[in-house]
């Protein structure tokens, strides 16, 4: 005979032990397997709890085990957008790893709003989360409100704010300075010695940071290595790339840089775009390098040499890093660092310039 679930109120533990006719520890133990008890039942004593529960409509209440454990397993995410490659490989290859710690990820975006990450701050503080992963604009616009989550227990870690002076959370992010230092010297030595350095540092959102820094860090590269440098900005973060044909319209032809290094893999596809429909060759009139290979990088009509930022392996050690913070008491938590090296990934669309022979002296 088949058990009507409650209409009026949610069933409780207490609910499944009556109908099941057993004690509420038991009834605790069978439908909380995984979460370990020292009750020891049988297992057909169990699958009958588990009837019995799933007939009655039986929901397990995490925030009253929470309130119990001072642990709700929930990990809160912000991140400026889920519209980057970037932020989405990231949060695939975490929610993996804390799937399988038990664990359950809320992610949230501002859309690069100041108000929305606070607000988002202030929800994750309220629905008390065990750790939680912030990746936003400016972080003394959130100064109180990281510090209360903090005060709370909660294990804060900020992503990409490795080399942020200032900042005592926990930290994981990639060596943007490693980025400008690689990609520099590969080039140099492919023979370029005239580049030109493409970014969005005019776009209106806080994209526009992380190519202001990815141009500082190459722009310091590349004057180790002495040679000529030339900087183009656009306001368009993904389609700027007209931007650059039109300049190099402008220019004569001696006078044209030999490779466009681009402070995304977004930008550099326009750019490749572009020049191809003004008939520039890639890379044989010019060469081209993007930055974080996203998997339309090796797809494109010339697939991309770019350097990559590893997101698995973010993901992975910033996992590792909140363990060990959940792990610890607030007081007690040091301010972990994890700084990720770049990867060059050589493709099409880098051709090495060949050197002039040498001059002979008249004997």
């Amino acid at each position: 005979m088949s058990i009507a679930p409650t209409k009026t109120k949610r069933c409780t533990l207490a609910d499944v032990a009556r109908t099941a006719q057993v004690s509420r520890s038991s009834a605790f133990a069978a439908l909380n397997e995984t979460h370990g008890t020292n009750i020891g039942i049988s297992e057909e004593r169990r699958q009958h709890v588990l009837r019995v529960a799933e007939e009655l409509g039986y929901v397990r209440n995490d925030l009253a085990r929470s309130l119990v454990s001072g642990k709700s397993k929930m990990i809160g995410i912000l991140v400026p957008s889920l519209t980057t490659q970037f932020f989405s490989g990231f949060f695939t290859a975490f929610d993996d790893a804390c799937y399988a710690s038990g664990y359950t990820v809320f992610v949230t975006s501002s859309e690069f709003n100041k108000e929305r990450e606070a607000r988002n701050l202030q929800a994750f503080l309220s629905r008390g989360m065990d750790a939680v992963v912030v990746a936003c604009g400016q972080l003394e616009d959130h100064a109180e409100l990281l510090e209360q989550l903090r005060s709370q227990g909660v294990a804060v870690l900020m992503l990409g704010t490795v080399d942020t002076p200032g900042v005592d959370y926990m930290a994981a992010g990639f060596d943007e300075a490693g980025v400008g230092s690689l990609t520099a010297r590969q080039l140099h030595d492919h023979g370029h010695r005239h580049v030109l350095y493409f970014g969005a540092d005019e776009a209106s959102d806080n994209s526009a940071r992380i190519h202001a820094i990815r141009r500082a860090h190459f722009a310091t590269a590349w004057q180790r290595c002495g040679n000529r440098l030339l900087h183009l900005r656009s306001d368009d973060p993904l389609h700027g790339g007209q931007t650059v044909a039109a300049w190099l319209a402008e220019q004569p032809r001696a006078e044209w840089p030999t490779a466009v290094v681009c402070a995304t893999d977004m930008l550099a596809l326009s750019v490749i775009s572009a020049l191809n429909m003004q008939g520039i060759h890639i890379p044989g009139d010019l060469s081209v390098t993007g930055c974080d290979d996203i998997p339309l990088a090796p797809l494109a009509s010339v697939p991309l040499t770019t350097v990559r930022l590893p997101t698995d392996l973010l993901a992975r050690e910033v996992w590792r890093l909140l363990v060990a913070g959940m792990a610890e008491p607030p007081a007690a938590r040091p301010p972990f660092r994890v700084m990720i090296a770049p990867e060059w990934i050589e493709r099409a669309s880098v051709a090495s310039v060949p050197r002039p022979a040498a001059t002979l002296s008249p004997v």
